[in-house]
C-alpha cells in the first residue's frame, strides 16, 4: 500500500506544479485582455443598400445607412456632425482594362505616390480601398484627404462608402463616398416582368427594377420565355436604370454569388 501511495504522490506533485505554473502564466494574459481599452473609432466599408433619412436638410440629416459587406449587412448612423467626402467614379472609363495592363512595378509606383496623385487615379488601383481603410484606422480624421467635400445627399444606393464610426453610438464621424460606376451588375431572382421592365431581387439587398428597350440583349438559356421565379444576371446603366444585357436561366448556378 505504501508503495502505491508513493507512486501516486510522484505523479500528483509534478502535475500540481505544472497546473499551478500554467494558471499563473495564463492569469496575467487574461487580465491584460480584460483591461485592454475599446477603440473609440472603427472603420466600416461596404456597398450602400438602403438609406432611411429623417428628411431634414442635407447638411443636418440624421439617417440610417444599410451596407453590404461581403455576404453580411450592417447599419451605421449619420447626423448633423458627420462630414462627407466624395470620390467621383461614376464617369465612363476603361479603368479595369487599364489597371490590368499596368505592369506590377507601375502599380507599386502609383501606390507610393498615392498622396501626390489625383484621387480618381488612386481609386482605380487594385486594393486602394483597403489601403484607405488601413491608413485611416491609424488616423480617424484622415478620410478627407482622399476626396473632395460632399454632403449627405451625395450618398446613393449602389455607392460604396468607407466610414469612420464612433464605437460608443455607431454614428459616423466621417464618410468617404465612392460613386458607383455607370455600368452596374445585378444577379438574382426575377420577381416581376412587364412589357418594358423587369424586376430582379438579389439575395442581399433590395430588388431593382430595370427598364428595357429594343437595344437590350436578352439571352435565354434553355428557356422560351421570361417569367417570374427565373434567375437573371443583368448589366445596366444606373443613369435611367436601362438594362443593357440580361442573361436568364431556370435557376441560380451553384457557384453564383448573388448580389449587386
Amino acid at each position: 500500500m505504501n508503495n502505491r501511495i508513493k507512486v501516486a504522490l510522484r505523479i500528483a506533485v509534478p502535475l500540481f506544479l505544472i497546473m499551478t505554473l500554467g494558471l499563473n502564466g495564463a492569469l496575467p494574459v487574461l487580465a491584460d485582455n480584460a483591461s485592454r481599452p475599446v477603440p473609440a473609432f472603427r472603420m466600416v466599408q461596404g456597398e450602400v443598400l438602403n438609406i432611411v433619412s429623417d428628411n431634414s436638410t442635407s447638411d443636418n440629416a440624421t439617417a440610417t445607412i444599410t451596407l453590404k459587406h461581403g455576404n453580411k449587412q450592417l447599419e451605421i448612423q449619420v447626423d448633423a456632425g458627420t462630414k462627407y467626402y466624395l470620390i467621383a467614379r461614376g464617369k465612363p472609363s476603361s479603368a479595369e482594362s487599364s489597371v490590368v495592363a499596368q505592369p506590377k512595378g507601375a502599380i507599386k509606383k502609383n501606390y507610393k505616390l498615392e498622396r501626390q496623385t489625383s484621387v480618381a487615379a488612386v481609386a482605380d488601383e487594385p486594393l486602394s480601398e483597403a489601403a484607405i481603410v488601413a491608413s485611416c484606422a491609424r488616423d480617424p480624421n484622415s478620410l478627407g484627404r482622399y476626396g473632395k467635400p460632399a454632403q449627405f445627399s451625395d450618398v446613393e444606393v449602389g455607392d460604396r462608402i468607407i466610414a469612420c464610426v464612433k464605437t460608443a453610438d455607431n454614428v459616423a464621424k466621417q464618410v468617404l463616398i465612392i460613386k458607383a460606376p455607370i455600368k452596374q451588375k445585378i444577379n438574382g431572382t426575377i420577381t416581376e416582368v412587364s412589357d418594358g421592365s423587369i424586376t430582379i431581387a438579389p439575395v442581399i439587398g433590395n430588388a431593382v427594377t430595370l427598364n428595357w428597350d429594343a437595344n437590350t440583349k436578352f439571352t435565354l438559356k434553355g428557356l422560351i420565355s421570361v417569367q417570374s421565379g427565373q434567375y437573371a444576371s443583368a448589366i445596366y446603366n444606373r443613369n435611367g436604370m436601362l438594362a443593357l444585357t440580361v442573361d436568364i436561366q431556370a435557376s441560380a448556378p451553384t457557384t453564383a454569388v448573388e448580389g449587386n
